[in-house]
């Protein structure tokens, strides 16, 4: 498993970097960057499967903010 974050087209320049990691990466994979974080986790092939997690809380503080405005 391997997750990565970036802006708009940031992984289209990166393809070896990305093929790279993607090829050291184990089953759990997580990262972080500007209030975004994904967590993966794969299994192996005796229990296949595919978890991730993406949380964003920069969208989740704009989202807050206009409920709280609007009243």
């Amino acid at each position: 498993a391997y997750c990565g974050i970036g802006p708009v087209d940031y992984f289209h320049t990166r393809w070896d970097h990305t093929l790279d990691n993607l090829s050291n990466s184990d089953n759990y994979s997580y990262a972080k960057s500007d209030g975004c974080e994904i967590d993966s986790k794969i299994g192996k092939r005796d229990a296949p499967f595919f978890i991730a997690k993406i949380t964003s809380l920069v969208g989740h503080l704009q989202h807050c903010a206009r409920i709280y405005m609007d009243k």
